[in-house]
């Protein structure tokens, strides 16, 4: 498959994130052999961001593709930019064998975190800053749901209606 890689036999990758790595001699990382739920820490927001906005459906058509980049031109800036969450600050292990969980005291969005981040440049954040100002919440989260019930219909159109998603729907997030 053209544009398509296995890294280091194990990992699908494609093409265009393949040079990316390659050209800032970034180590591929992986999943141990036989801890299948290793793979949860590089996705852990597939259900909270991806599956509660879309669901469990296949999206394999051209016109889906192209309706699911429309959702995440919605989705990502909502997330980066206005949804916050907790960050686990600390992990302890008690007399008991059990482990104590610690949460930040304050949510933070991804933005807001790279902002407090003294590894990036200031001009970097006067661009996050740029381009937050352009955006406005409320239209984002109305043009999502519309793109969400978009590619919805198409999926339904397609005739594959007999899946279901297990979770979510295809209701966006508030904003």
């Amino acid at each position: 498959m053209k544009g398509a890689h296995y890294d280091n036999g194990m990992e699908f990758i494609n093409e265009p994130l393949l040079n990316w790595r390659l050209e800032r001699h970034i180590e591929p990382t992986r999943g141990r052999p036989y801890h299948k739920n290793d793979n949860c820490y590089a996705e852990q927001k597939n259900f909270d961001a991806v599956r509660k906005t879309v669901g469990y459906f296949r999206f394999d058509t051209p016109d889906e593709c192209a309706a699911l980049e429309q959702v995440y031109r919605f989705l990502c800036p909502l997330y980066n930019y206005w949804h916050p969450s907790f960050k686990l600050a600390s992990k302890e292990k008690q007399a008991d064998g059990r482990y104590k969980k610690v949460y930040e005291k304050k949510p933070l969005t991804p933005y807001e975190r790279l902002l407090d981040s003294p590894d990036i440049s200031q001009e970097c954040k006067a661009e996050l800053q740029r381009r937050r100002a352009l955006y406005n919440p409320v239209e984002l989260n109305r043009r999502l749901n519309e793109a969400v019930e978009k590619l919805l219909k198409l999926n339904r159109e397609k005739g594959c209606s007999g899946d279901t998603p297990r979770q979510g729907g295809g209701q966006a997030p508030a904003a």
